[in-house]
């Protein structure tokens, strides 16, 4: 199992914790380490997996094999639900509570915990900073990734100044200076998965879905519900506010049709750069026509095509 991991550091007191504060470190026996499998069928789910788990104080992105035994799957909505005391719940006191926040009963919802000492074959580690300063050298890039990737975090550094008007914060509030988690968001929509679940199961993808500009895909509109529903689920960690499984489906539903609609707005442009038109012979070398080839597919199929 592959499992994509991001490490943030534990903040200083002053700064508060909600693991501190509600003691899981004690009661779990180990610091929390949320992962999330890498789909190996789907770019689009890994993704959104990457998108939706970044904790605060992001700081390091690792890839891990792990043995299946030692990955707890764990249901991601009913495990903040227990936790983070939802609905005035307290903090969990009894491993039956525990026991029950660790299920698998909605697939598309689960991710995994990893004990905490446990040392897994480390597959990659990409530290955020070099990656936004674009210090890449340790990464065993081709000429070809290494372009794109480049290009794609240029983009990520300029983002804030084209487009500040999108920034803000859970509570609605613009965000003046971009704190490293909303850095991490930003990349998240770059290159850099796509990169990740290329590299790490093998499969070399096209030079357009590394070199994203990121705001291709932040404009779509199931992108953007998908931010909104990231930032209900925050609202809703420790108070009285319902978000429950369907609502996590509804998250990954929106963020995989915004990843449809970027695989799309990259097959029009190039056609367009190959001057195929919609009747004419597909320029993927296939032989089908255009309109019932690339014109059809969504990022999944581009990502194991092109």
């Amino acid at each position: 199992m592959l499992l994509y991991t991001v490490y943030g550091e534990m903040p200083a007191d002053k700064l508060d914790s909600t693991a501190q504060r509600l003691g899981l470190e004690r009661f779990l026996g180990y610091r929390p380490h949320f992962c999330t499998y890498i789909n190996p069928d789907s770019l689009a789910d890994t993704w959104f997996r990457a998108f939706s788990a970044s904790p605060r104080f992001v700081r390091v992105i690792d890839v891990y094999e792990v043995d299946d035994a030692q990955a707890v799957p764990m249901d991601v909505v009913t495990w903040c639900e227990t936790c983070f005391g939802a609905n005035d719940t307290p903090a969990p006191n009894d491993d039956r509570l525990l026991g029950a926040a660790l299920n698998a009963d909605c697939p598309h919802a689960t991710d995994y915990i990893v004990p905490f000492g446990l040392e897994p074959s480390r597959m990659w580690r990409f530290d955020v900073l070099r990656l936004l300063n674009g210090q890449l050298g340790e990464l065993g890039l081709d000429g070809r990734e290494e372009a794109a990737l480049q290009h794609s975090m240029e983009r990520v550094r300029a983002l804030p100044r084209e487009h500040g008007e999108l920034f803000f914060d859970s509570f609605g509030g613009r965000v003046k200076e971009l704190p490293l988690e909303m850095w991490y968001h930003i990349m998240v929509v770059a290159g850099l998965v796509p990169f990740v679940w290329s590299r790490v199961l093998g499969r070399r993808i096209a030079p357009e879905l590394l070199d994203i500009d990121p705001w291709d895909l932040m404009r779509t509109t199931g992108y953007r519900r998908a931010q909104a529903g990231v930032a209900a689920w925050d609202r809703s960690l420790g108070v009285p506010a319902q978000f429950g499984h369907a609502d996590f489906e509804a998250m990954r539903d929106d963020f995989l049709a915004g990843c449809d609609q970027l695989a799309h707005d990259l097959v029009g442009k190039r056609a367009a750069a190959a001057g195929t038109a919609r009747n004419g012979t597909c320029f993927c070398g296939s032989g089908s026509k255009y309109k019932r080839c690339c014109m059809r597919k969504g990022l999944d199929a581009l990502a194991r095509d092109w």
